[in-house]
């Protein structure tokens, strides 16, 4: 399904729901007169639910890992798009059989796989559920319809943000000004501590962790072959996906740095992405007139292990905003990453070696948890500020370290 679809999938039957799961938790409640959950010290089986975003899994794992060791004997689980499946897996915290999917690729196997998880996790009996999601009603609902008891989420208190029920029982306050990693810590921290404290503890007490990764000598060298290791590597990635174009930087504009590097920086440069990035590729190679020192490898890694595999041999990476720039967090990696509609407040990699490359404008972002991440601009003004001459300052000096 195209995002407009789920857009207003979760906006036109999404509200209904949730108004009437409403009515259904209050009528519930007066009639047995069902208090507040009390934060459970020892739960047996906590789910974990984050879809749409591939990269916030990285952003994500401290949260589960506070969570792994609060509650050493309890079994977490994930749920995810299946396209997305592979993100949860490389942070190896969470075993494979634990990881459950929803495909998104037709309504009626998203439908089917919907019902598949309710049936599923009402026979699991979850304690605890934690979503991830920001304000999505279609996570709200399934975490009420699946009969979990202790229901962890964002709210959004007196922000006139998404409308989305009050089907949670741990309501946990979205700030929008402070990085999501934080914003997600205090998700596992609502199991622990009373309302006040989790609205009101200092972001520097909380443990930043990133998931390890190690290499496979196989699947590096195989790489290594492709691409050589005689000089720095610049590794770009031009094409942000089909979900967000707007956060697209523009492929003539990463050319123009792929001409610099091979010429001035006399490093070799590597374009990544998937097959449907094949065009941007073409488009650079055509510019850079097919130099043999420029690598294209859109469509020829088969998964994100392998992309992490590409990168690891990389001095740097230049990529839009998009899920393989938090990746790149998992290895030493210079990471650069063009921000403009989201802002890298709440988005930056976790690595010490990212840099955000950003011009803020007054209308930037504009793609926010409270507008569905929906924006009318059809020109960003805001990344295409950002000149050719500044990234390709920042390439030079990282290659040269």
């Amino acid at each position: 399904m195209n995002i407009e679809t789920v857009r207003f999938v979760d906006k036109y039957i999404g509200i209904p729901i949730c108004f009437v799961l409403s009515l259904h938790r209050k009528l519930i409640s007066l009639l047995q007169h069902v208090r507040r959950p009390k934060p459970q010290r020892s739960p047996r089986k906590i789910l974990l639910i984050e879809l749409s975003e591939m990269g916030s899994t990285v952003i994500a794992y401290s949260a589960i890992l506070k969570l792994k060791e609060t509650f050493p004997e309890a079994a977490l689980s994930f749920l995810i798009f299946e396209k997305n499946k592979e993100s949860v897996e490389l942070l190896g915290i969470i075993p494979p059989q634990n990881i459950w999917v929803i495909r998104d690729d037709g309504l009626m196997s998203f439908l089917k796989d919907t019902f598949g998880f309710l049936f599923r996790a009402w026979r699991t009996r979850f304690d605890v559920v934690l979503d991830l999601e920001l304000f999505s009603r279609f996570t709200s609902i399934l975490s009420y319809m699946a009969h979990i008891p202790c229901r962890v989420g964002f709210y959004k208190y007196t922000h006139e943000g998404l409308y989305r029920g009050n089907l949670l029982t741990h309501n946990v306050y979205y700030n929008p000004h402070v990085h999501m990693v934080y914003n997600f810590l205090a998700l596992a921290d609502a199991l622990c501590l009373d309302e006040h404290s989790y609205l009101r503890k200092p972001t520097t007490s909380y443990k930043v962790s990133l998931p390890p990764f190690k290499t496979d000598t196989a699947i590096e060298a195989r790489f290594k072959d492709i691409i050589g290791s005689d000089l720095p590597i610049l590794v770009i990635n031009p094409n942000p996906g089909k979900l967000l174009p707007i956060r697209n930087w523009g492929h003539a504009a990463f050319a123009r740095v792929a001409q610099y590097a091979l010429t001035k920086s006399r490093a070799r440069v590597v374009i990544v992405g998937l097959a449907s990035a094949k065009e941007d590729a073409d488009f650079i190679r055509g510019l850079c007139h097919n130099d043999p020192n420029l690598i294209d490898l859109t469509g020829q890694t088969q998964n994100l292990n392998e992309l992490i595999h590409v990168l690891s041999l990389a001095n740097v990476f230049l990529t839009n905003d998009s899920g393989p720039a938090h990746f790149a967090s998992l290895i030493p990696v210079h990471n650069l990453v063009l921000f403009g509609p989201e802002t890298p407040a709440l988005y930056k990699p976790l690595s010490d070696k990212t840099v955000a490359i950003y011009a803020p404008f007054t209308c930037s972002p504009c793609l926010t948890a409270m507008n569905h991440r929906k924006t009318r601009c059809n020109d960003n003004v805001c990344l295409k500020s950002i000149t050719v001459d500044e990234v390709c300052s920042l390439v030079d000096s990282r290659l040269r370290t």
